[in-house]
């Protein structure tokens, strides 16, 4: 198959120094054992309504978004990350050192610590931070600089590659957060705030409109990734890894992960990971230290032509062979939701955990059939 010369990039801007590494940040899970466990949505309840900055609400057609931003930005954070001297990671993100910094000789490159500039999320008052995977991967320090420009140490508590999700904590309390919003409040045409830190600068606000709430990637689709993701026009650049996407509303609808470029910038294509995952995948990570993945059973590939996915093996004693799916059947229908292609059951998955009940509607042998599937575990991607 042939290539696309766009290239899906990440968000990381990074520069080079040099100077002593700092000590690597281990992940930890910080809830302490015999405790209840709190749900991040949960944290965000215990801290009433914040200040609305005497700003009036929107309503209807609304073409300020001074409530928004003014309501947003207190939460988004500059990340400032440190690697090992000679990272070389930077070109998985479509960075090359040298081309980017002629300045910089080969051997301050090759010695020197990398230092990256992305963004992140603050999500409860005690000082939970989202971010991404890709920020945070590698890392042997991280920094956190409040839109008030004070700065604090960072502990990853978890981090999921498949969803691109890194959690983070610093050590301070009632901290301004953006609230969760629900991306059935918002259609595609409807008005977004991209914020973050692109190009280092703090506190930069963009808009756009939503232009796709479920843009399928394939290459993202096949390695087994999450490939479903909302699409908005809303200017971002390097650095605006990990940023808010919210809505008119100020409220976090999805965070920002990258873009589809044939030059490496901003071409009007930008993606963000829904706010759904988001929240599910960082209540994983605060439970577990890691994201617990639920698995269907089967192997499946998209149907050319029409929407639905064909089912051509069973995993032997898996969740679907249980629950009477089979082999040839084209799941039309999960949870009266619409599958499409391979992705769509990815969404899905990715929502939830073993042991959860869902009802599938298929297509066999020309009929329309309903089961019930008790989702089974995994530690690794859907096979397909």
């Amino acid at each position: 198959m042939k290539k696309s010369p766009l290239l899906f990039a990440w968000f990381l801007c990074c520069y080079f120094y040099a100077a002593n590494c700092m000590a690597q940040e281990k992940p930890m899970i910080i809830t302490s054992p015999g405790m209840p466990f709190v749900s991040l949505e949960e944290r965000q309840l215990i801290q009433n309504e914040q200040v609305d900055f005497n700003l009036p609400k929107p309503t209807g057609i609304n073409t300020s978004f001074r409530y928004a931003a003014a309501r947003a930005i207190p939460g988004v954070v500059h990340i400032i990350a440190t690697y090992e001297p000679g990272f070389k990671g930077l070109e998985e993100y479509g960075f090359r050192a040298r081309e980017d910094h002629p300045g910089m000789s080969p051997a301050v490159l090759e010695q020197g610590p990398v230092t990256g500039s992305a963004s992140g999320v603050i999500i409860t008052p005690d000082g939970y931070v989202v971010t991404n995977y890709h920020v945070a991967n590698r890392a042997e320090s991280l920094e956190v600089v409040l839109a008030n420009r004070r700065s604090f140490k960072a502990r990853i508590i978890g981090m999921d590659s498949l969803t691109d999700i890194a959690l983070l904590k610093i050590s301070e309390q009632s901290l301004p957060f953006i609230r969760f919003g629900n991306m059935d409040s918002v259609a595609v045409g409807d008005w977004v705030l991209a914020i973050g830190s692109p190009m280092g600068m703090n506190s930069t606000v963009t808009a756009g409109i939503v232009s796709a709430k479920s843009r399928i990637f394939t290459s993202q689709e096949e390695q087994g990734q999450l490939s479903s993701f909302i699409q908005t026009d809303a200017v971002m650049n390097s650095g605006n890894s990990g940023g808010a996407l919210v809505d008119i509303n100020g409220r976090l609808i999805g965070i920002n992960v990258g873009i589809l470029t044939p030059t490496g910038n901003f071409a009007g294509y930008s993606f963000a990971i829904p706010v759904e995952v988001v929240k599910k995948v960082c209540n994983d990570l605060l439970r577990n230290g890691r994201a617990i993945r639920a698995s269907l059973g089967v192997y499946i590939s998209n149907t050319p032509g029409m929407p639905g996915v064909l089912v051509y093996k069973l995993v032997d004693k898996g969740a679907a062979a249980k629950g009477g799916i089979q082999v040839e059947d084209i799941i039309k229908e999960i949870d009266n939701g619409e599958i499409r292609s391979v992705g769509d059951i990815q969404q899905t998955l990715v929502l939830h955990h073993p042991g959860d009940k869902i009802h599938l509607k298929v297509i066999r042998k020309g009929k329309l059939v309903s089961c019930e599937v008790i989702l089974g575990g995994t530690q690794g991607v859907m096979e397909m």
